[in-house]
């Protein structure tokens, strides 16, 4: 598994985004424990180009790519994760692998890929609506 934030525009390390990664780390850590899947290794990174962790499991990529999913479509702050999962030979499994719809934008319906690639919003409007969205989560804690 490969976990990172959700980072519009040039600034992809940010105190935003660290919290981000953060709560996200903490919530796939958890769920790997809960599922009872054997962890080989992890590692958190901050990197210049923001976080990042790995998580090598013994464990079927399908199988972890549902539970990802549903970690990112339930959690308060799933939104604000992208979770890829990759299986034995390097393969990275798609929601559409899974039989799912693409994921949808923080601030319309449209796929996120669209917008994100015709730069449709403002990146301080994916920001607010970012920050709005953590702020929630870690209320509800």
């Amino acid at each position: 598994m490969v976990l990172t934030p959700l980072a519009p525009g040039a600034l992809k390390d940010s105190p935003l985004t660290r919290r981000i990664f953060n709560l996200g780390w903490q919530a796939l850590r958890n769920e790997q424990r809960r599922q009872g899947w054997h962890c080989l290794r992890a590692e958190a990174l901050g990197l210049p180009a923001g976080g990042e962790g790995f998580i090598s499991l013994q464990a079927a990529a399908p199988q972890v790519k549902q539970c990802c999913i549903r970690l990112e479509e339930t959690h308060p702050a799933g939104r604000l994760w992208d979770i890829d999962v990759l299986d034995a030979q390097g393969r990275i499994l798609s929601r559409d692998d899974c039989g799912l719809p693409a994921r949808r934008c923080l601030l319309c319906d449209q796929p996120a890929r669209l917008c994100a690639r015709q730069r449709r919003h403002d990146v301080g409007q994916l920001l607010a609506a970012m920050e709005e969205t953590l702020n929630a989560a870690i209320a509800a804690r």
